[in-house]
């Protein structure tokens, strides 16, 4: 590093890499040997190398629980910048095995929903999206929300290998389980 900053080559030329390959890329670093550093030293073999930045994961889905509403907005939140509809793209949402239509949720059902607008103000932009099924959901039904494998990034080309699993359920209907006629079960007047 030299001066505090530090600039990105291709081919040791002058011309910087270009920022938008910068971001969840696959790379290859070679520097020859006899290369001359800034302060003079030689390298004195061949050095090379291979990293790639990571995919997008997901942070967390919420809510997801046992006691779901029949018409949920699941808020999903990632690591990375995400585009909402590439997303939609590779999530599902089953209930009890079969698979069930989703749809992005508007700013409007966003911003009515406490929870959710709650974590939307707390998350990074464009690291979040919230769906939801197009119908409402039957109740104590068993539900599994998948995003990925294939989930892309608003940064670069590379997609999740895995798929990022949910599980969770529908509310009951409601039951009565008791009923009682005061204290002792003694019923007055009467």
């Amino acid at each position: 590093m030299a001066g505090g900053s530090w600039e990105r080559y291709l081919d040791g030329g002058s011309e910087p890499l270009d920022p938008a390959l910068a971001d969840r890329f696959n790379f290859v670093v070679e520097v020859p040997a006899d290369t001359t550093s800034l302060t003079g030293g030689d390298l004195d073999e061949a050095l090379r190398f291979e990293f790639s930045t990571p995919t997008p994961q997901v942070r967390r889905v919420s809510p997801m629980n046992e006691a779901l509403s029949t018409t949920p907005i699941f808020f999903i939140e990632f690591d990375q910048r995400v585009d909402p509809v590439a997303v939609l793209e590779v999530t599902t949402l089953a209930m009890n095995g079969s698979i069930v239509a989703l749809r992005l949720a508007t700013d409007d059902e966003v911003a009515e929903d406490d929870t959710i607008s709650g974590l939307a103000e707390r998350a990074l932009p464009e690291r979040w999206i919230a769906v939801r099924p197009v119908d409402d959901l039957d109740t104590d039904a068993r539900l599994q929300l998948r995003i990925g494998p294939g989930t892309p990034s608003a940064e670069g080309p590379e997609t999740t290998p895995d798929e990022s699993v949910h599980d969770g359920r529908t509310h009951g209907p409601l039951e009565l389980l008791e009923t009682r006629c005061g204290y002792d079960d003694r019923c007055r007047p009467g």
